[in-house]
């Protein structure tokens, strides 16, 4: 069996990660008070960017960034340099070794996802100490990592699977054989539901369980591999997390998962308690209210910086611009009007557009502070998406509508995941909608596009049928991939 800890052995199938849009992270920085460098025309630096799906994502989105990757292993950085060529992303660099002091005080804002954790410690200090002196003074670190205490349920499950591969591997030995990672992926679905059956559905621990099972299955047998079955994978408190940066000049700030947001999330009475518990402190009442709600995941935002941050955020002195997250859902839009129906009904009204929180109010008949507690409460359940400066909105198709460069490369190379110009990955497995999509190159207009599909769809053995109104059909596709994303903007005439 290739070892647990090769990238190189068994790929890790990336995707983009919302969590570390610059974007997110300088709006999350506004909200405690800090002055963050615009994330339209940043320089970034990823740390342990495997494939770089994510880095080329943000290259893509955002044109006038500068972004380097760094990851030692090589096929992966040669699996992404192949995807930035074909993409014609110049401005992304990835590397797969770098000289000593190369990369120091180099960005503006430093991502090590999925690195703290899965690695030991010694490697876990240098890339500390990289990380540490390649930001920037001022600038912002997005660390990932297993949070306690909610790790804790899933960690008897773990170690039952990796008890069942060692017997199977031994087993494999013996015959020859070699363990593949769907190999992996089939034992620990097993062996967790085992567990589930052991220790009943309805327990607390069960439940538990039975979510973590459902998260691992939307997982491919790589991302299973190195996520949950690595040998280290080391589970920390924010608190841990905190006192290791602090060593290396990183001051917390705050988390960039929305569900992480407590102080929107839960109730006033609650926040109140943790805030008398904790005390002033941002790391302690964030520790609490992690001991009280149980997360298993962490995305935590650091600034180089020795100047006070405020211990909550506030929407107080920004200006929010609102999208709605949840495309046209009916079940989507339901939610959100149960937390504020007039703004619920403006932003599915302008559902592919950014509005800030005064054009809303202005539309609903509300003042901006409302519309601005109701979107909060709408990003902590993922029914919008907030940011203080402009987001990227999706392109129309124009009238030659085309597919984004790095989509059209994640297309050829298998990949299911598609990189939308939103910084958003979204699925898309049905091979006849893959070659459309694939099919629009820019250099045909909606009438010769259905003119000339049926026969690149045939000749694929995917036969369009002559009983729906191709044309009608083929438009809406082409408008559904402009909504997600997937489409440039029209050529300037």
């Amino acid at each position: 069996m290739p070892p647990r800890n090769s990238y190189d052995a068994v790929a890790y199938d990336s995707s983009a990660m919302p969590a570390c849009d610059p974007l997110r992270m300088a709006t999350i920085a506004h909200l405690y008070g800090l002055d963050p460098v615009d994330p339209a025309t940043c320089d970034v630096l990823d740390i342990g960017c495997g494939d770089a799906i994510n880095l080329l994502s943000l290259g893509a989105a955002y044109p006038g960034i500068r972004a380097v990757g760094f990851d030692p292993a090589v096929k992966a950085i040669e699996r992404g340099e192949a995807w930035r060529a074909g993409a014609g992303l110049d401005n992304v660099t990835l590397l797969s070794a770098v000289e000593d002091g190369a990369l120091d005080e180099s960005a503006d804002y430093v991502m090590a996802h999925g690195v703290l954790s899965w690695v030991h410690d010694d490697v876990r200090r240098d890339v500390m100490d990289l990380v540490a002196r390649a930001t920037r003074p001022g600038g912002l670190v997005n660390l990932s990592y297993v949070a306690y205490p909610r790790t804790g349920y899933e960690l008897p499950g773990r170690e039952m699977a990796l008890d069942a591969i060692a017997a199977a591997e031994a087993v494999a030995r013996a015959a020859g054989q070699q363990l593949t990672a769907e190999d992996h992926a089939r034992i620990t679905a097993e062996q967790v539901s085992l567990a589930i059956q052991a220790s009943g559905a309805s327990s607390l621990y069960g439940a538990h369980l039975a979510e973590h099972l459902a998260i691992m299955q939307t997982k491919s047998p790589g991302q299973l591999f190195h996520d949950d079955l690595s040998d280290p994978r080391v589970p920390f408190r924010i608190t841990d997390v905190a006192e290791l940066c602090a060593e290396h000049g990183l001051q917390y700030v705050g988390e960039l998962e929305p569900q992480d947001l407590w102080q929107y999330r839960l109730p006033a009475t609650l926040c109140d308690t943790i805030r008398a518990e904790a005390g002033p402190s941002a790391v302690r009442r964030q520790q609490l209210a992690d001991d009280l709600t149980s997360s298993s995941f962490h995305s935590s935002l650091f600034v180089k910086s020795n100047e006070p941050v405020a211990a909550d955020p506030s929407v107080d002195g920004c200006t929010l611009y609102v999208r709605q997250h949840v495309r046209g859902t009916e079940d989507g839009v339901r939610r959100a009007s149960a937390i504020s129906e007039p703004v619920a009904r403006v932003l599915h009204e302008h559902e592919h557009e950014a509005l800030t929180t005064e054009q809303i109010a202005e539309e609903a008949g509300m003042e901006a502070d409302e519309v601005a507690a109701a979107v909060m409460r709408m990003e902590v359940v993922e029914l919008a998406r907030i940011s203080t400066t402009p987001p990227p909105v999706p392109a129309p198709p124009g009238s030659f509508p085309r597919t984004s460069p790095l989509v059209r490369e994640e297309i050829r190379s298998g990949l299911t995941l598609l990189t939308t110009r939103l910084h958003t990955p979204v699925a898309y497995d049905e091979p006849l909608l893959r070659l459309f999509l694939d099919f629009l190159d820019g250099t045909r207009d909606l009438n010769t596009i259905v003119r000339e599909f049926p026969a690149v769809s045939a000749a694929a053995g995917m036969p369009l049928s002559a009983d729906h109104d191709l044309a009608a059909i083929l438009t809406a596709v082409v408008q559904d991939a402009a909504n997600a994303g997937l489409l440039m903007p029209p050529a300037a005439t």
